[in-house]
């Protein structure tokens, strides 16, 4: 907000499947569920890559482990 990164995502894209490695956000911003905004962001541009043709056989939108044992990932 006002310039500043409050969130930010990491992703692989195959040939099959779109997958949602990481998503990363500051704990201030919590009340807005930007996690929830982007997975529904990241589905819509799935959906525009098959759609244009560059990815003709994309088919799987899938999201990361949660791995809550790991405390650099757990906050």
């Amino acid at each position: 907000m006002n310039g500043k990164v409050v969130a930010f995502a990491e992703l692989d894209l195959l040939k099959t499947n779109m997958y949602s490695a990481y998503f990363v956000y500051d704990p201030d911003y919590r009340y807005l569920d930007i996690g929830k905004v982007s997975v529904m962001f990241e589905m819509e541009w799935m959906k525009k890559l098959k759609s244009s043709g560059r990815y003709p056989d994309l088919k799987w939108y899938m999201l990361s482990d949660l791995n809550i044992n790991c405390s650099k990932v757990n906050y």
